[in-house]
Formats: structure tokens, C-alpha cells, sequence
């Protein structure tokens, strides 16, 4: 792998937990891709993320020292963070279909895999929980949240929604009812 992508880009519109991530942990973060650039043989690591992320990117410009990491700001553009979308971004080569990002000699991985890839390393701790966005009318106090895998998703509401959707408003899955859980599956 001569190339390992790290995806800041907010996949779905009103999503902001990659971001916080970043601004609230960012040196858990960069050492987690440090920790990664101690294991792996690749070439660069490419923190991709969109303009309109400025604190992250004003943060990451601060703390980046390393040259085998690169920041490529990309943006503002759905589906921009969607994998081959952002694979041509950084690299401007195209996925072809049916192949791998590996076909490319290219890794691509999410903040969150990067804080967990810390998280496990460092403090020997499963990945028990992880920050999701909350958003909407139905809830009193929009924001992000550090939830533990398998938290029903039953708290929070003003009213109750007439839907209600994990992972976002483009691509996400509508829930079924409020007893289920948030799971480590980013979608």
C-alpha cells in the first residue's frame, strides 16, 4: 500500500462527528496515525476532509510535523465522501469497478478507525463506544454525542419523530422503533 487515505470527509449532509472528533481529540487522533505509520510500510497518509471544516483544518495544520502526512482539502460537495469519490479526489485516479481500493496500492480508513486504532494500542481499550451526531426537530438539544455501543435510541425527544434515521438523511437506514441500539457499524 503506497497510499492510506484517512476520510475526515463528512459522508452525509448535518453529520459533524468526524469533526469533533478531530477538534476535541486531535492529539489521540494524530497519534493514532502515527501509531499506524509505525506498522504499516506506506508511503503517505492523506488526512482528506472538506473546506468547510475549518477549525478541524486550522487544528490539523497546527499539529501536523510529519511529512509522510499530508492534509488534501477537498470540497464542499455531496457525496464527496463517499470511498471512490474521495479516492479520485486525493490520488485523481478512478476506481474501476468491481476492484478494491488495494488494487490501487490504497488504504482508506475513517477518523474513527483512526482514534479506535489509538485507543486499542495505546490503552489496551475495546471499541465500546463512539460519536454519533444527533440532529434534527424532534430533538431538544442537537449536538454530538460519545454513546456506548448498544445504547437504545430512545432519548432526547421534544416530540416524537415521524422518522427517525441512522446515518444520515441521504443514505441512511430509517429505525424501526427506538429500542435499537447504536452499533460500532459506521454507515
Amino acid at each position: 500500500m503506497e497510499t492510506l487515505i484517512i476520510n475526515a470527509v463528512e459522508c452525509e449532509p448535518f453529520v459533524m462527528a468526524d469533526r469533533r472528533i478531530i477538534i476535541e481529540q486531535l492529539n489521540d487522533f494524530i497519534e493514532g496515525i502515527s501509531l499506524l505509520q509505525e506498522m504499516l510500510t506506506t508511503k503517505q497518509f492523506v488526512i482528506a476532509i472538506e473546506i468547510s471544516s475549518e477549525e478541524s483544518i486550522q487544528k490539523l495544520n497546527a499539529k501536523i510535523d510529519n511529512d509522510r502526512i499530508k492534509l488534501k482539502i477537498l470540497p464542499n460537495h455531496y457525496p464527496q465522501g463517499a470511498e471512490k469519490i474521495v479516492i479520485k479526489a486525493v490520488l485523481g485516479t478512478e476506481l474501476p469497478v468491481g476492484k478494491l481500493p488495494i488494487d490501487l496500492n490504497v488504504g482508506i480508513m475513517n477518523v474513527s478507525i483512526v482514534l479506535a486504532t489509538f485507543h486499542a494500542l495505546k490503552e489496551n481499550r475495546p471499541l465500546i463506544d463512539r460519536v454519533v451526531t444527533v440532529s434534527g426537530t424532534p430533538i431538544k438539544t442537537p449536538q454530538n454525542l460519545r454513546v456506548r455501543i448498544v445504547t437504545p435510541i430512545e432519548h432526547g425527544f421534544i416530540e416524537s419523530p415521524m422518522k427517525l434515521i441512522n446515518g444520515g438523511p441521504m443514505m441512511g437506514k430509517v429505525i424501526q422503533n427506538l429500542d435499537e441500539p447504536v452499533t460500532k457499524k459506521l454507515l
